[in-house]
């Protein structure tokens, strides 16, 4: 190993470690994070359904069931495991969240061949305010999941891809097997195959344009990505039958439609850049031409590809109602590339351009320095103010779990219970909370203000505090 690998393997190690102490600062306060109301419905959703159906249903990928890859490897094992304690939960959030941070730099590397620029993509890409819920709620297990498989496909796909198309029966086997697990974990993994279609285009085009070239360039490297293409259809006709939980949900509803493009890439660039109603159409359309003809006119590979991300990965959630701007998680990666790439071909226009391995380490370090510091002094305070945010519902679930767990009542299976002063905000959420905490999916909740001594049970909130008693007995002292 000669001197300038040792310092490119040290100075990654180096980043690797500051990027993670980064996160971690910034993002660690969510590891204390309670249960959602998500959590709830989600834990609902996979407990009525059997383990061998999960199974099922993640090897039969193209089947209507909801996300089932989040029910099989997250909610249903660790409600086994750990119930209604919360820590496992966010453990392996975090476990996933830092595997991602790695599986995005072998991404980015193997596609630029540049470790810098996959490190300053990589501290980019690794925490945004607007990002929150990422941190604070496990219900976003399903886009950390995508995001292993989306970009561990991308990375084993482009390290493969060096020494030619990908034709080899056991590598196609093994790329398609990530593909279709990001597929079981949510909707975003669609685009995937035009992502490598753009990809191949941009890095590997064909010799020359003409139509023998052209059909020459798309059998042997477009291969990989036809499979997954046509593997990508029915899946998408499966998400779309009446069964599914999609075509019922108006969240969900499409709006094909240019207009609604920019007007959805408007309010996500709106969040990400911190401003109120900022980007209509016209921003939005003006920024996005403007990042490529930037990309174009520097000549930019990696510009070009990391626009390509923006667009392509962005679909998914171009034609439906704005939401959260957590599903921002894989288009991100566009953004933090791009500006990876920007500032390093910027530095090295401006920066003299010797080559000894000394200044070339320097010049590295000091943008990377820069950079952490510039996003830590910005984020601190955005972190701070959106954090409040994500924890509503959290606290009322988690007193209530611990008045069950300080009262450990004992309610017969089938009971049917008055609830008094329910503080939950939808009635519905205290009857899945009490099923899934008695592990009985017969117990039936009323509501009302007063005990009416028609139901064997009554459960009251005293303020903060809970009581549960037998009709007809004292019943609780001080409420």
């Amino acid at each position: 190993m000669d001197l300038k690998q040792l310092g490119t393997r040290f100075g990654g190690l180096i980043a690797v470690l500051l990027i993670t102490a980064y996160f971690l600062a910034l993002a660690g306060p969510g590891l204390s994070a309670g249960f959602t109301t998500d959590d709830v419905e989600n834990l609902t959703t996979y407990w009525n359904q059997s383990p061998a159906a999960l199974v099922k249903a993640v090897v039969f990928y193209f089947s209507p069931s909801y996300r089932p890859l989040g029910g099989l490897f997250f909610y249903r094992p660790l409600f086994a495991l750990a119930g209604f304690h919360p820590l496992p939960y966010r453990l392996l959030c975090f476990a996933l969240l830092l595997l991602n941070l790695g599986l995005l730099y072998l991404a980015i590397r193997s596609v630029t061949a540049s470790s810098e620029i996959a490190a300053l993509t990589t501290l980019f890409g690794a925490f945004h305010p607007r990002l929150v819920d990422l941190y604070w709620n496990n219900g976003t297990i399903y886009d950390i999941l995508c995001f292993t498989f989306y970009f561990g496909a991308l990375a084993y796909y482009a390290g493969a891809r060096r020494t030619g198309p990908i034709v080899d029966l056991r590598k196609t086997a093994v790329f398609l097997g990530l593909y279709v697990l990001a597929l079981d974990a949510k909707e975003m993994a669609v685009t995937l195959p035009l992502l490598l279609i753009f990809y191949e285009l941009i890095y590997f085009s064909p010799v020359s344009f003409s139509t023998r070239q052209i059909v020459k360039w798309l059998v042997t490297n477009c291969r990989l990505a036809a499979i997954a293409g046509v593997m990508t259809a029915p899946y998408i006709w499966g998400k779309m039958l009446a069964q599914s939980p999609f075509t019922q949900l108006t969240s969900f509803h499409l709006d094909i439609t240019p207009s609604q493009f920019l007007i959805s890439y408007g309010a996500y660039l709106d969040s990400l850049f911190f401003r109120d109603h900022w980007f209509g159409e016209a921003q939005a359309a003006l920024t996005l031409a403007a990042m490529l003809v930037i990309a174009l006119l520097l000549r930019s590979r990696h510009l070009v590809f990391a626009w390509s991300i923006m667009v392509i990965s962005f679909l998914p959630i171009a034609f439906i109602p704005v939401r959260a701007a957590y599903v921002l998680y894989i288009p991100l990666v566009g953004w933090s590339l791009y500006a990876a790439a920007l500032l390093v071909s910027l530095r090295d226009l401006v920066v003299s351009s010797s080559r000894s391995i000394g200044a070339v380490q320097v010049r590295q370090v000091v943008l990377f320095v820069l950079v952490l510091v510039l996003l830590l002094r910005a984020y601190r305070v955005q972190r701070l103010r959106m954090y409040g945010e994500l924890t509503l519902g959290q606290p009322v679930i988690r007193s209530t779990l611990a008045e069950l767990d300080r009262l450990h009542p004992n309610l017969p299976r089938g009971t049917r219970l008055l609830a008094i002063h329910d503080p939950l905000p939808h009635p519905y959420e205290l009857l899945l909370l009490l099923r899934l905490y008695f592990r009985d999916r017969t117990l039936e909740v009323d509501h009302g203000n007063a005990n009416d001594g028609r139901h064997a049970y009554v459960m009251i909130w005293c303020g903060t505090k809970l009581c549960v008693f037998k009709s007809g007995t004292s019943g609780c002292s001080g409420c």
